[in-house]
């Protein structure tokens, strides 16, 4: 299964989702199947294949980031700047590991893995794809379409969101970007064996200091 939705969702963790989250009045009536595109197929094959990429975060509030997945070791960096706050973020083994402006490490079980797996099994889908018309970007033709954006635990069902828009390459039909709202996301490295996602070391807390005898 591709890691590409669970980079995707790294825009509802910096706080982006609610903006654009609505509630209904009502249920929409539940449409009739419909089965995939051949292109939406073929996305969905691409991003199975992938071993690891990066993707870099622009957002016109000033934040600015570097997210790393590794597939295999199941591992994901995000280091994320917003003017004078610097923020890095390691999941691995079931963990999620924090820091902020390069100070020490905190750990705790991660909060976020069935979020990730339902966003996994939500955005690569290729029936969630709904395929758009190609466009030419600096004298390129990319393929386009929009996916659902995976929504905040406890979500009502008549919640909606805005959809992700996202480019492709017509060769190789893996994502070029992606835009939720005001956030850019551009997808680059697949495959790259520089791509790496170290356990952080926590320190240990300092011993507590003994009680100092009676005289």
């Amino acid at each position: 299964m591709s890691r590409f939705a669970l980079a995707c969702s790294c825009a509802f963790a910096f706080g982006l989702a609610p903006a654009g989250a609505q509630t209904a009045p009502s249920p929409a009536p539940a449409a009739a199947a419909v089965a995939p595109s051949p292109e939406a197929v073929k996305i969905a094959a691409a991003m199975a294949k992938v071993n690891s990429f990066r993707m870099q975060m622009s957002s016109r509030n000033g934040m600015a980031g570097t997210v790393t997945v590794v597939v295999p070791a199941k591992r994901t960096k995000a280091l994320v700047a917003m003017g004078p706050m610097t923020s890095e973020v390691v999941m691995a083994d079931g963990r999620m590991y924090v820091r902020m402006n390069g100070g020490d490490w905190r750990v705790n079980d991660s909060l976020s893995g069935n979020f990730a797996d339902q966003a996994l099994k939500q955005l690569s889908d290729p029936a969630k794809f709904h395929m758009l018309p190609d466009r030419v970007e600096n004298g390129t033709t990319v393929g386009v379409y929009e996916i659902p954006p995976p929504m905040p635990p406890g979500a009502a069902p008549s919640t909606t969101a805005t959809p992700i828009t996202c480019t492709y390459d017509k060769t190789t039909y893996l994502p070029r970007s992606c835009t939720l709202q005001t956030m850019t996301q551009t997808f680059e490295g697949w495959n790259d064996p520089a791509n790496v996602v170290e356990v952080p070391v926590v320190a240990s807390p300092a011993p507590a200091a003994s009680a100092s005898p009676h005289p």
